[in-house]
């Protein structure tokens, strides 16, 4: 009996793992419930890292704060490209921001004009008299990183941050606009984030 019980839940393992859409599985594994103590482990694990990781990194000579993030569950799909595939990309190249409370930031894309409208912010490809210069930044939190190398590859020598792309099929929970700002000295730029009229932070 123990056997077939065996057989049956391994069969519908299998079934679930390589037939039920991304989106179901990925609720399922939302909705597993972790030992909080071992949540938290792996977050200080993480931030501990991360910040001694850059360190070094830095100390290095490195001055290009760019990462690789990969989908851990697709991280055999790199380095190739396949553009005839919806949705995110397996692996894609970012620059790092920084951390923030729960997790790491990413630049995800090129300096964008935004605007608000009805006290929302929103993203706009026009010339808007008041418009502001901004990022788009994705919040990647601790409980989505896996694991980190830190001296990368033959193709990518920056690390290599390995993720699960368990939120709506994107490491991120959050993705924030982040206004571009001089510092006094005109050297320098600092991002603080942009927040709605409601006090919301702006993105989605």
């Amino acid at each position: 009996m123990e056997i077939i019980i065996k057989i049956l839940w391994g069969g519908g393992k299998w079934i679930f793992d390589n037939f039920f859409p991304d989106w179901l599985r990925d609720w399922s594994n939302r909705r597993k419930r972790k030992d909080p103590k071992i949540v938290l482990e792996h977050r200080a694990k993480m931030k501990k890292e991360i910040d001694e990781g850059f360190y070094k990194w830095h100390k290095a000579g490195n001055t290009r704060d760019e990462v690789i993030i990969r989908d851990v569950r697709r991280m055999d799909n790199y380095p190739d490209i396949d553009t005839s595939k919806k949705g995110i990309s397996p692996w894609f190249r970012a620059g790092y921001k920084g951390l923030y409370t729960r997790g790491i930031e990413i630049f995800l894309s090129m300096p964008m004009k935004v605007f608000q409208e009805d006290g929302k912010w929103r993203v706009t490809h026009d010339d808007v008299d008041g418009g502001t210069l901004a990022f788009q930044v994705g919040q990647i939190p601790f409980d989505n990183i896996v694991n980190i190398d830190w001296n990368g590859d033959e193709y990518y020598g920056y690390p290599h941050f390995y993720c699960s792309f368990t939120n709506k099929k994107q490491p991120y929970e959050k993705i924030v606009y982040c206004e571009i700002c001089k510092t006094h000295d005109g050297k320098g730029h600092y991002y603080p984030y942009l927040y709605n009229d409601d006090h919301s932070m702006a993105g989605h």
